[in-house]
């Protein structure tokens, strides 16, 4: 898994919130990371987001809890997936993100 506070990915963000250099950086964690970056995690995006790349990692853009009050949860990891699970009343959405094939913890 891949935390940032800014996200990388422009399909679970937006152009004006993704890091400056967010093409090399998705091109260096495809080709270095291999099939062992499953997941990148980060804010900025108060709204939240989600998209999954053509390389299967899963891009997971938190919700602020600034923005959305009782907004928190938790990740738990299995052998062949996460499992985001969103908390309170206003919750990051819960979602399964499965392992692309030939990945695992």
């Amino acid at each position: 898994m891949v935390f940032s506070h800014v996200p990388i990915s422009p399909e679970a963000s937006s152009p004006r919130t993704i890091i400056y250099d967010s093409e090399e950086a998705l091109e260096i964690m495809h080709q270095e990371g291999g099939d062992h970056v499953v997941a990148c995690f980060a804010g900025h995006l108060h709204r939240g987001g989600y998209a999954r790349d053509t390389g299967g990692v899963h891009h997971v853009t938190i919700r602020s809890p600034l923005s959305f009050d009782d907004c928190f949860g938790h990740i738990d990891a299995y052998h062949d997936r996460l499992e985001v699970v969103g908390c309170g009343t206003n919750g990051i959405p819960s979602r399964t993100l499965p392992f692309a094939a030939g990945t695992s913890a």
